[in-house]
């Protein structure tokens, strides 16, 4: 057996510990319990077996410290984890920095000493204070994600004392309250970006694979390595400059809420060196009116509407070759869905799946250099009755071509003055282009329900 996940309660713990004993051989485990009366022993026993694990994802008891097993389990394992998940329940946006401080000591700190844990994921870390320069290095840790939001400004000296060879992947965000006080003021802004400079001069990360982060905390990390791909919460030319990533994934621009992302777009002050693109726009049909009934001055959303608001973020991107659009449509729950927000829905479908229907040329003006376009449309129609129908998600590519007379079709180097037009490509063609360029949409996407796409 490689894995095994136990997630609903089992009347006689007992029976949790020797299932476990019978399954040494391990290679994954999901555990989450809610007991007070497994004993420390007995779960020291049961874990002192597993010599095999290589993934942990453990979920504490909503009891108080003292009296979790998951410490206990934690300090008995021998077995060489490769990567180790530790959801809190116990609510921690409230502690201290040093009651942090000990949480986090007593959960991994034994780790610190592992040759073989390189991936972290953690509802909270110690960062304030001072708190975490007292606890171990973790040397081996190469991605890091934090669940809980930041109630402050994210802090590099802690990020690089804890983790100093973070270099795939780091999840972090900041309280969306924080996050807007510190956007709307400059000279706090600038002050924390001074610190997490310095904090960087005397050593810093040699690069990160993927930053995953709003634009603020993208702004507040000031990172010195270089960043591969960037996925942020929103169009946000600061931060994205700021970062210089080669790749970067806008999740989300919501409509019509955030239609006035056509008036910013003037001169940046520095180019945007990136090169793939995915842009991530949802239309949820309540909100939509919601923005009416407030008599919010905005676009009727139909679907050139939504074609012409996504050319002005992808022209901000003018070394662009690689491009995909995400449209999100949801009607809600109701069944009060009005004539633009049908008219999005038809016209999407048509769009994602109709053969032979090209995408807007005002895509190809917006990014003189594109080689490659994807449109995905993901619909979540509620009003339907049938499960089935409540849901569809279609994909379509295509190459960007130059069309010389003589010549035929050529693949599109770089633009030039030669008319382009787009060459529809197959499934496989296009799965390959998502999964070989690092297309895809960010992690759990699909998965969301469908509150999560707006409010």
């Amino acid at each position: 057996m490689t894995t095994h996940e136990i997630h609903r309660p089992i009347e006689d713990d007992e029976q949790v510990m020797e299932i476990l004993d019978l399954t040494v051989n391990l290679n994954s485990l999901e555990l989450s319990l809610d007991s007070s009366y497994l004993a420390v022993q007995r779960v020291s026993s049961a874990f002192s077996t597993l010599e095999v694990l290589q993934h942990l994802s453990l979920s504490e008891p909503l009891l108080p410290a003292d009296r979790s097993w998951v410490p206990h389990a934690l300090r008995a394992l021998r077995a060489p984890l490769i990567s180790l998940r530790i959801t809190t329940s116990r609510y921690l946006s409230h502690s201290t920095p040093s009651a942090l401080a000990i949480h986090f000591d007593r959960n991994v700190s034994h780790f610190a000493t592992s040759s073989t844990l390189t991936s972290l994921h953690l509802t909270r870390i110690p960062m304030y204070d001072g708190t975490f320069l007292g606890l171990p290095r973790f040397p081996s840790v190469r991605s890091l994600t934090v669940d809980q939001r930041l109630p402050r400004e994210p802090k590099m000296d802690a990020l690089l004392h804890l983790f100093p060879s973070l270099d795939r992947w780091l999840h972090l965000r900041v309280e969306h309250w924080k996050a807007l006080d510190i956007a709307s003021n400059p000279q706090e802004l600038a002050a924390i970006q001074a610190a997490n400079t310095r904090a960087q001069e005397a050593f810093r990360w040699t690069k990160l694979d993927k930053l995953d982060c709003e634009s603020s905390t993208a702004l507040m990390l000031a990172l010195r390595c270089p960043v591969r791909h960037l996925t942020i919460d929103c169009f946000d030319i600061p931060a994205i400059v700021r970062v210089q990533p080669r790749h970067v994934v806008i999740d989300s621009i919501r409509l019509p809420l955030h239609c006035d992302i056509s008036h910013p777009l003037a001169a940046t002050p520095e180019p945007v060196s990136t090169t793939h693109v995915v842009l991530i726009m949802v239309c949820n049909a309540q909100e939509y009116r919601n923005a009416k009934s407030n008599l919010y001055q905005t676009d009727n959303i139909r679907w050139d509407t939504v074609v012409r608001h996504a050319t002005y973020p992808l022209s901000a991107f003018s070394h662009a070759t690689h491009a995909r659009l995400v449209l999100h449509c949801s009607t809600g729950c109701t069944s009060d869905v009005n004539e633009e927000v049908e008219d999005l829905i038809r016209n999407s479908h048509d769009a994602a799946t109709s053969a032979g229907r090209p995408p807007h040329p005002g895509i190809l003006a917006a990014c003189s250099a594109l080689r490659f376009f994807i449109l995905t449309v993901d619909v979540r129609d509620e009003t339907k009755s049938d499960p089935t129908l409540q849901r569809w998600v279609g994909t379509r590519a295509w190459r960007v071509t130059n069309e010389r007379e003589g010549q035929g079709l050529t693949e599109r180097p770089g633009g030039g003055d030669a008319p382009s037009k787009f060459e529809e490509l197959n499934e496989y063609e296009a799965t390959m282009i998502m999964e070989d360029e690092d297309m895809s949409l960010p992690e759990g996407w699909e998965e969301r329900p469908p509150s999560c796409f707006w409010g």
